[in-house]
């Protein structure tokens, strides 16, 4: 690749099935939460002769380019969700410094709409985003 890229997410494991889950109810289904580097291959998403001009698999299924942990933090050791610091350094230089309070769309509301589409089994991981 020539436009790689990375992105530190939040990632939510999954501890039992979830399925059309309201998003009040949605953070009882967490089992624990654990760090995740989303890391793309930006110039391989690009497929301009396909009908909606993006291959997510291309981009972000590379071998290696979801690590994952090194720990997994039990749900109830960490309250708010909403309210977590993700920090990424690349080569030493502080790249990414925000907080989950700034996310679009919360942890919880994530999971409910992730398990109106399909069923969350127990050790899914859900990345939430930065």
């Amino acid at each position: 690749t020539k436009a790689f890229d990375w992105e530190v997410e939040l990632a939510a494991v999954i501890g039992r099935k979830a399925r059309a889950v309201k998003a009040a109810d949605a953070l009882s289904y967490v089992a624990g939460y654990t760090v995740a580097i989303d890391f793309s291959a930006r110039d391989h998403n690009r497929a301009p002769e396909t009908f909606y001009k993006l291959d997510w698999v291309a981009g972000k299924a590379n071998d290696t380019c979801c690590p994952i942990g090194p720990r997994l933090i039990p749900a109830e050791a960490i309250g708010n969700p909403q309210d977590i610091g993700l920090k990424l350094w690349v080569n030493g230089v502080l790249k990414q410094n925000g907080r989950s309070a700034d996310m679009i769309f919360s942890v919880a509301e994530q999971i409910a709409t992730a398990s109106r589409i399909m069923t969350l089994d127990p050790g899914d991981l859900l990345l939430t985003g930065t």
